[in-house]
């Protein structure tokens, strides 16, 4: 979806993506039924709401610095309610970063980020470069688009092999950008 939005047919994506939602809203399946209860905030949504209400009441613990790198689930027990008994992790990577190392460094983590897309897009978009350069080099910006979307339901950024594949996604489109950037003699 944030790939096809970057080309001429956007309008066409945007209506494909709220045709098959409508679709998946009206034609009676199991999808239908996961898709309504998501909307409706019913089963695992209720679970999920409880955990971002968690993770909010941890970064209000320490709203600045947090409570320490890799120290959600050691924290969790002490601030989810006390029938809840697993221990879980937030659901919610930005929520889970806020609450580990506060909302500054959750700040200045997604600034760098933005800063290494925005410098690769502008590149891919100002400057002359083939065809193949623009597609390639916006499909890697997508893809990394992609995974921060996917970090607001899920705590993506705290398994090492997404981790990894995010930064190889960030760091291939930022090589690609220097590349198409880099004044070549004739």
């Amino acid at each position: 979806f944030v790939f096809g939005m970057a080309f001429r047919f956007r309008w066409r994506v945007l209506g494909s993506l709220l045709f098959g939602s409508a679709l998946l809203w009206t034609i009676p399946s199991m999808l239908q039924d996961r898709f309504k209860e998501i909307f409706l905030f019913q089963g695992s949504s209720q679970e999920r709401l409880l955990l971002i209400e968690t993770a909010i009441r941890m970064i209000k613990a320490g709203p600045i610095f947090g409570l320490g790198l890799n120290t959600y689930s050691d924290y969790f027990p002490l601030f989810c309610p006390p029938d809840y008994k697993a221990v879980m992790y937030a659901h919610n990577s930005y929520l889970q970063m806020g609450a580990e190392m506060g909302l500054l460094g959750l700040f200045l983590y997604l600034v760098f980020i933005m800063l290494l897309l925005g410098r690769s897009a502008y590149a891919f978009f100002n400057h002359e470069v083939s065809e193949q350069t623009r597609v390639f080099g916006f499909a890697l910006v997508a893809g990394v688009a992609g995974i921060l979307v996917n970090c607001l339901f899920e705590s993506c950024l705290q398994s090492t092999q997404l981790r990894a594949l995010f930064w190889s996604l960030i760091g291939t489109a930022c090589a690609m950008a220097t590349y198409a950037t880099t004044p070549r003699s004739k």
